[in-house]
């Protein structure tokens, strides 16, 4: 469930793009962003994988270099210190 804030917030954003605003519309709001932020992290998940698993076809290394590199890797993308 929202918090009474999220929920605030949510009907300010969709007041200021259509003028008017229920409860209803933002709770739809929320669940389609929480939607949308579960698809990014799939979908960088899913490249994160897709480059380390050619690079570990490619010739990465030892599974031990590997793990390290896809742990580091994967701790930076997830934070945006890396695209």
């Amino acid at each position: 469930m929202f918090t009474p804030e999220e929920i605030k917030d949510a009907l300010r954003i969709i007041a200021k793009r259509d003028g008017r605003a229920t409860r209803e519309d933002a709770i739809e709001y929320l669940y389609q962003m929480e939607l949308d932020y579960s698809d990014q992290l799939a979908d960088q998940l899913a490249e994160m994988r897709a480059e380390f698993g050619m690079s570990w076809v490619c010739g990465g290394g030892s599974a031990e270099d590997v793990s390290a590199a896809w742990s580091m890797h994967r701790d930076d993308y997830i934070a945006g210190r890396i695209g």
